[in-house]
């Protein structure tokens, strides 16, 4: 899908700019230049993902990319986000181009057909599609007793990359669960499962758990179970967590 970014506030108000990957959003001499103070001389660049998807990534600026006022490093870009470079807010669309280029359907009229034009359907928008999200994954949730046990040493987890980068959690019992499912532990990712992993005390040590190893990795390897060591990193998606102890 072709993306374009478009100015939502500022002096550049309603200029758009194709989006491609390679491109710099920076304060000048960049693909695509923001005329904002608070924008650094090279922003972030656009990228591909993993998956496929093209993603905005942070060039160390000193403000970040900001979506919902939290700070990321990175950012999967799609129709309907809105984000924050510098000061400036900044909108992600569909290309106009793209849709022009789909083919019209042949229309063959019935008799005593309703001839009335379809009606033009909306596209959610992003906190429309994580809302409705929320409310599908929240009614698989369960919650069944479990027997608590702390965790010796305690397991820290850092989000290094992904929509909750520069989150960090200590877990000083378990066992816990990660994913839209959890109520401690949220990570909000649309191509993901409610559960995407859990992490237990087994003794001395911490035990890694899940059941989709061919969604999840552990050290880019497809397990389902395995115990944790320090700097091991658990990813999926654009996710990337990494392991340590204290």
């Amino acid at each position: 899908m072709e993306l374009k970014l478009k100015i939502a506030s500022g002096p550049l108000q309603g200029r758009e700019f194709p989006l491609r990957a390679g491109a710099v959003i920076g304060r000048s001499s960049s693909d695509i230049t923001i005329n904002d103070p608070k924008v650094s001389g090279r922003h972030a660049k656009v990228e591909v993902g993993p998956t496929g998807d093209l993603i905005l990534v942070d060039l160390g600026s000193n403000n970040g990319i900001r979506v919902n006022n939290k700070k990321l490093v990175q950012i999967t870009l799609i129709p309907g986000l809105t984000m924050q470079i510098g000061s400036t807010i900044c909108e992600i669309l569909a290309s106009r181009e793209e849709k022009a280029s789909a083919p019209m359907p042949q229309l063959v009229e019935l008799e005593g057909a309703d001839t009335r034009p379809p009606k033009i359907m909306k596209s959610p928008s992003w906190s429309e599609y994580f809302s409705n999200f929320i409310e599908k994954s929240l009614a698989k949730i369960t919650n069944r007793p479990f027997e608590v046990r702390p965790f010796k040493p305690l397991v820290v987890l850092t989000i290094t990359h992904g929509l909750h980068a520069g989150t960090k959690w200590t877990l000083g019992y378990g066992p816990r669960v990660f994913g839209i499912g959890s109520l401690d532990f949220q990570i909000y990712d649309p191509d993901m499962p409610p559960d995407i992993f859990k992490i237990k005390p087994t003794g001395e040590f911490a035990t890694y758990e899940t059941n989709y190893p061919d969604k999840v990795r552990l050290n880019g390897r497809s397990i389902t179970t395995e115990k944790l060591k320090m700097d091991d990193e658990i990813t999926f998606s654009n996710t990337r967590i990494k392991v340590s102890f204290k």
